[in-house]
């Protein structure tokens, strides 16, 4: 390891935290960080429920996509018809 040269790295919080003020003479007041069930309120105001997952349409498309992807995966009939074959 002698020949790997040192680098410098500086890491900043992803979440900074926000200015309240900035005083004439520079110095900031900084508003104290959210606490979780705050955090939690933020994130799930920015959810647009009215909006549906998809899921049931999903679901009901898997259901189906997978007895095709899968051989042998189909109903008894589906197995029926491919012995008769």
């Amino acid at each position: 390891m002698s020949g790997v040269r040192a680098v410098r790295i500086s890491i900043e919080s992803a979440c900074e935290k926000q200015v309240h003020e900035v005083g004439l003479d520079g110095t900031e007041t900084y508003l104290p960080p959210l606490s979780m069930s705050q955090n939690l309120a933020r994130l799930a105001q920015r959810i647009d429920f009215s909006q549906g997952s998809g899921s049931e349409e999903e679901e009901a498309a898997g259901t189906e996509g997978d007895a095709q992807e899968w051989p042998g995966a189909g109903s008894s009939a589906d197995q029926d018809d491919e012995e008769v074959s």
